[in-house]
């Protein structure tokens, strides 16, 4: 199993004025993703520090969401003649509906297909109502409209699903929606895992994916737990804060699910928004990444990704400034490690 996890650790020195200019130091640890090299710093102890920034003010969301809920055109009084429908060689009916959840198209697609889901009829949702029914629902709006498209267009291969909540997350209403995109372009994450998927396989005729999974469960630093059909563990080089990573073993695109790998998927990022919810966190990024859909490769599998954003407030402050952003050098505030001892009850 040619698992590698590959760190360097660094000390940076600082006469520190809150310990009358005494010398201290700062441990930080500069990690590579093991299937892409990837680089990413970990600030291990960073996170009573930060912790301030992910709190969100109660008050001032609750007062946000009432003064937007008259206008949220994805509330149930509007969300049928406000939104637009699907042309009906895509959506015979115009839309596509699971339990509460309500798919359309995008106003203002990013690529050429491009839908929103309203997951729920409620404006405003804690991060522990977010729950397996509601959450398969909006999987299974994502499941039907990419077998529409790729029946209608098999050039369209590359797919990817998101649920960004919160203005912090990068949304612009406060109704929890998420986005499915697909194109005949790879989106760059999309094409970056895969070549690299493609390029262990070729050294080590292995599939990454499965041996991740057995390197964490026998490692134990990381690997959360399964849940049906999928597995979740903690990436060892985050990309994001409270990351925490889901593979299905097996799929290789999302037109392989089952109901019951929607069902397991939906379970699992439950469980983790659930932690978050007792963490403190509001806002939130998940991104489902696909393989190339109607394909068999023996090198790949569905993989999933969850991040905590900063916390929603008046005076804020962002997390994507330029080390992240321009860099391209993410960085969290504490070890995957030091993560697994309050979520790994969720998954027991």
């Amino acid at each position: 199993m040619p698992i590698s996890f590959e760190k360097v650790e660094k000390v940076a020195e600082v006469l520190d004025p809150s310990a009358s200019f005494q010398r201290t130091t700062q441990a930080i640890e500069h990690r590579k993703d093991p299937l892409t090299g990837d680089q990413s710093i970990v600030l291990k102890g960073r996170l009573n520090y930060v912790r301030r920034f992910f709190e969100t003010d109660e008050r001032f969301l609750f007062q946000c969401a009432d003064e937007t809920k008259g206008s949220c055109p994805f509330c149930p009084l509007s969300v049928e003649t406000s939104t637009p429908r699907f042309p009906p060689e895509i959506v015979e009916e115009g839309r596509i509906k699971a339990g509460e959840a309500v798919m359309f198209p995008s106003l203002f697609a990013h690529v050429e297909y491009n839908a929103v889901t309203v997951l729920t009829r409620r404006h405003l949702l804690q991060l522990d109502e977010f729950t397996p029914e509601l959450l398969r629902n909006g999987l299974t709006t994502s499941l039907t409209y990419l077998r529409n498209v790729h029946a209608k267009d098999e050039n369209v291969r590359y797919a990817a699903a998101t649920l960004n909540y919160l203005p912090p997350a990068g949304s612009t209403v406060i109704h929890p929606t998420m986005q499915t995109l697909a194109s005949s372009i790879p989106f760059r994450k999309v094409r970056d895992l895969l070549d690299s998927s493609r390029v262990y396989f070729e050294r080590w005729r292995a599939n990454y994916w499965n041996d991740i999974i057995e390197a964490e469960k026998k490692r134990g630093e990381r690997y959360l737990g399964r849940v049906g059909s999928s597995e979740w563990l903690l990436p060892f080089s985050p990309h994001g804060f409270y990351e925490v990573d889901a593979v299905l073993p097996g799929k290789v695109s999302f037109l392989d699910f089952t109901e019951d790998d929607l069902s397991n998927l939906a379970e699992g990022l439950s469980r983790v928004l659930a932690f978050y919810k007792k963490s403190g966190i509001w806002s939130f990024n998940v991104a489902l990444f696909s393989g190339p859909l109607g394909f068999r490769l023996n090198h790949f599998a569905v993989n999933a990704r969850v991040v905590a954003r900063y916390g929603f407030r008046q005076r804020w402050v962002n997390d994507m400034w330029a080390l992240p952003y321009l860099l391209q050098e993410p960085e969290v505030f504490d070890a995957p490690e030091a993560l697994k001892t309050g979520l790994s009850e969720y998954f027991e």
